[in-house]
């Protein structure tokens, strides 16, 4: 499987996020949602999901909250304390570090499918679970709300695994599965890889796989 980033980085990741996540909680008595809007917009999110160490590994986790919030903070210091032990936030932001890296998917797409008051909400049953179980009940969870691209619609239709789909079509299933997450647009492809889909599943027209 693809991951978003060196696994190197992974434990720091976590870190970060977990403590970004704590410290806007509890320091700066932020709602976690408009935390993560904030996470979004400003584009270090897009830094983070891609692995730029000095994102992930240049800075603490409060360095990263502080650069989240900059634009409504300002340069106000605020000393940064943490929870005794793992806040949910905390929780939530190192559970979410590891979903995106192990799924290579943008933050934005996960956030969609899974707010982050969903992940907060976990805590009590999966915080001293394998990690896997969090990963698997992600899953669940993006796939159940999540709208179904055009693609998997047809696919699921014509009774094909995204293996079986990869080997009639000769589309790599990677990328099979990164138009179905969402990660990659069906509408960017080339018009060779559109049409033998589009034969693959049965569809009348390769227009019919792409996303409005």
């Amino acid at each position: 499987m693809i991951h978003a980033y060196d696994e190197a980085y992974l434990g720091i990741a976590r870190t970060s996020l977990g403590r970004a996540f704590d410290y806007a909680a509890h320091c700066e008595n932020m709602d976690l949602s408009q935390f993560c809007r904030l996470f979004l917009s400003t584009g270090i999110a897009s830094k983070f999901e891609r692995g730029d160490v000095r994102t992930i590994a240049g800075q603490s986790g409060v360095e990263l909250a502080r650069s989240v919030l900059a634009s409504t903070i300002g340069d106000g210091a605020v000393m940064a304390r943490y929870t005794a032990s793992r806040s949910p936030e905390y929780w939530a932001g190192w559970a979410l570090a590891h979903y995106q890296w192990s799924k290579a998917l943008p933050f934005a797409t996960v956030l969609e499918g899974v707010p982050i008051t969903s992940i907060v909400s976990m805590y009590p049953a999966y915080h001293e679970m394998d990690l896997e179980h969090f990963v698997a009940r992600m899953d669940e969870l993006m796939g159940a709300n999540t709208p179904a691209s055009r693609l998997k619609k047809y696919r699921t239709s014509a009774g094909l695994s995204q293996s079986q789909l990869a080997a009639l079509s000769g589309v790599p299933v990677r990328s099979i599965q990164q138009y179905e997450q969402g990660q990659k647009r069906v509408n960017r492809a080339s018009f060779e890889t559109v049409l033998r889909l589009a034969q693959a599943v049965g569809a009348p027209d390769p227009r019919a796989l792409l996303d409005v």
